[in-house]
């Protein structure tokens, strides 16, 4: 089957807003309309039934709701008019111009705080961006609009952003992952009773379908989709609906069905006279003529795609040339005006000379000249001893600016010296801790293999024997393992110079990832492990330091927790950072060990099964925290679990297919 374009107009979410009233009620409102903000909301209405079966006739009006709302300085409406022309350019596939008027949707909805209708533009700025191709801006904008959704409790939004991750995975050829999203998006959307959205999803899925090469279980989906457009009179979304049945029924060489919904789809665009729908469908029924070996409907269909193929390369050159004409037309006529302004008033200056000169008598036109020329001398030496002074001040300038930067740069190397030197302490105070520790747990691991060894030699002792060595043997050997783990990590970060690679990180990703290699440890002592993550949680930070911390807490709440307890990982969003929490329902801290946490006091405990510990990992958690700006704390009540917290900066995101 031929890869194709999902249909433009199944991504319009901002439908959903348009009130389905006829439009000669509109029209008639309009006219008795008694305000001028009346009259933008009602240009509004017009420009949004309009867009899903007349787009042109929509821009109109839009263009005038626009201008009314700038006029009277109506922001709401002069928005919600930048949001549908932004709309119904992006339907004509002008892709520049509906870009610039999402943006100036969005600056303005941002002026007012309007947090809905900036989740409606991040939206629709990232389908703008999703249909050029710029897959990274394209996410960005989407997950920004992500976060207001979810910050205000936005059904309607949440499901539009389910739907556009849905098309960006499927864009990407991760259609399970596709799926999921548009599964979501397809319940939200039923429970909210959104018909045109509804349609939307049901038709990604049955685009899904046919992309795995399951074009039949796909039909179900996009009949579905159909009949929720006819009855939300959307005749522009079934171009695109009718195009994908006649996929499907291509894929499945029925003929005659597939020609059938082409010619439907290929009608409907000539309706709203979109070159680029009408090339688009005009070139499905060409494909399917010729597979059924019908050359001469294949041939009058491809005249008809070169002919609208010209159009719109005609159409964008016209553009282009108006906009440049009318730019040089605008700078040729300041141009002229300025040119007669001074002309008026050399004009002006020689009449006002003209009749000084004629009320003037030659005796004083002589007193004037010597007076000039007395004046022009005095003048002349005047202005040669101001440059002179003005060259020694600008001289005395320089010498005290150079001096001035010259100060502050000795400053500066000062500062970074302190600093560095106050870096390199701490950073030596650390390794002396750290080869501390090293020295004392780690040889006694290895003392105690060797008088294993030693007593195996002296003395042959029984089976019960030894397995209870060996058994005791592994307890020492995964005591020195995890310190060895955590001393390399720990010098890998001393060697590569302490840089710290800052990135936005998903906090849920990286939850299950690091529970996933815990799994089996939790299983062993039958504890049950939950991410409570919000999906779309980002922190900024250095991911493998960020997943050392992870993993230390995590395996520490492993350790003190009963057999059938729960370790669970949460996250809060406060202000402007990401607290972290890994809970666990062990035996908790008691309150003599609570003031050694975070201290170089270091001290170890057995786990609730008599596993071993180092008190390293706790104590190089700290220094990676601190090191990607966080904070970390605890708290424990003895017998009743343990909880830490890790606070890091919230990641900006600007902040995958559906408008609003």
């Amino acid at each position: 089957m031929r890869h194709y374009l999902l249909v433009l107009f199944s991504l319009l979410a901002g439908a959903a807003y348009a009130q389905q009233t006829p439009i000669d009620s509109l029209q008639a409102a309009l006219a008795k309309a008694t305000t001028d903000s009346a009259r933008v909301m009602l240009h509004c209405q017009l420009n949004e039934h309009y867009f899903l079966s007349d787009p042109p006739k929509g821009i109109i009006h839009g263009l005038k709701a626009e201008k009314l709302a700038a006029k009277i300085k109506f922001k709401i409406g002069q928005a919600k008019a930048l949001n549908a022309l932004g709309i119904s350019y992006l339907i004509m596939a002008d892709y520049g111009k509906s870009l610039e008027k999402h943006l100036q949707a969005l600056k303005l909805r941002e002026s007012m705080r309007d947090t809905a209708g900036m989740v409606a533009s991040y939206i629709n700025l990232g389908n703008v961006y999703f249909k050029t191709h710029d897959q990274g801006r394209a996410l960005k904008n989407y997950l920004a609009g992500s976060v207001l959704a979810e910050k205000v409790s936005d059904k309607l939004g949440l499901s539009r952003i389910y739907n556009n991750v849905g098309s960006f995975h499927e864009n990407k050829g991760d259609y399970k992952e596709a799926l999921k999203y548009f599964l979501k998006a397809s319940k939200l959307k039923e429970e909210l009773g959104d018909t045109r959205g509804w349609a939307v999803t049901l038709e990604h899925i049955g685009v899904v379908h046919m992309l795995q090469g399951n074009a039949r279980k796909a039909l179900p989906y996009l009949f579905q989709a159909l009949r929720l457009n006819e009855e939300a009179h959307n005749s522009v979304s079934n171009i695109g609906t009718n195009r994908m049945l006649a996929e499907a029924y291509l894929s499945l060489k029925n003929y005659e069905e597939a020609m059938r919904y082409a010619r439907q789809s290929y009608e409907a665009a000539q309706s709203i006279k979109s070159h680029n729908e009408i090339t688009v469908s005009a070139g499905l029924v060409e494909t399917i003529a010729e597979t059924q070996g019908d050359f001469k409907t294949a041939h009058t269909y491809l005249q008809i795609v070169g002919a609208h193929s010209d159009s719109m390369y005609n159409e964008q050159a016209d553009r282009i040339r108006e906009e440049i004409t009318a730019k040089f037309e605008t700078e040729k006529k300041e141009l002229e005006n300025h040119r007669l302004r001074a002309l008026s008033e050399n004009q002006s200056a020689l009449l006002e000379q003209k009749n000084l000169v004629q009320g003037l008598g030659i005796i004083a036109i002589l007193l004037l000249s010597v007076l000039v020329i007395v004046l022009y001398l005095g003048w002349k030496r005047m202005k040669s001893q101001n440059l002179q002074l003005g060259n020694l001040y600008v001289q005395v300038q320089n010498q005290n600016a150079e001096i001035g930067l010259q100060k502050d740069a000795i400053a500066g190397q000062a500062t970074e010296l302190q600093i560095q030197n106050t870096k390199m302490e701490q950073a030596n105070a650390f390794k002396s801790k750290v080869l501390s520790i090293i020295s004392h747990d780690l040889r006694s691991p290895l003392v105690s293999i060797k008088m294993m060894f030693n007593l195996h030699q002296r003395k042959q002792p029984g089976e019960v024997d030894m397995k209870h060595m060996f058994w005791l043997l592994e307890k020492e050997v995964d005591v020195a393992m995890n310190m060895l783990n955590n001393l390399l990590v720990w010098a890998q970060a001393q060697m590569e110079g302490g840089e710290i690679h800052s990135e936005p990180v998903t906090l849920h990703e990286l939850a299950h990832e690091n529970l996933a290699l815990l799994a089996s440890q939790a299983q062993g002592k039958d504890i049950s492990l939950v991410n409570n993550v919000p999906a779309f949680t980002l922190v900024q930070a250095d991911k493998e330091r960020l997943n050392f911390v992870l993993r230390n807490l995590l395996s520490n709440a492993l350790k003190f927790t009963y057999p059938g307890g729960q370790v669970q990982v949460l996250a809060t969003l406060e202000q402007d950072e990401v607290v972290l929490a890994i809970q666990d329902s062990g035996k908790g801290i008691p309150d003599k060990y609570m003031s050694l946490l975070f201290t170089n006091r270091r001290f170890s405990t057995v786990g609730t099964c008599n596993e071993k510990g180092t008190g390293l990992g706790l104590l190089l958690c700290q220094e990676f925290v601190e090191s990607i700006n966080g904070r970390i704390w605890v708290k424990s009540k003895e017998g009743r679990g343990t909880t830490f917290f890790v606070a890091l900066p919230k990641a900006e995101v600007g902040q995958v297919i559906e408008t609003v």
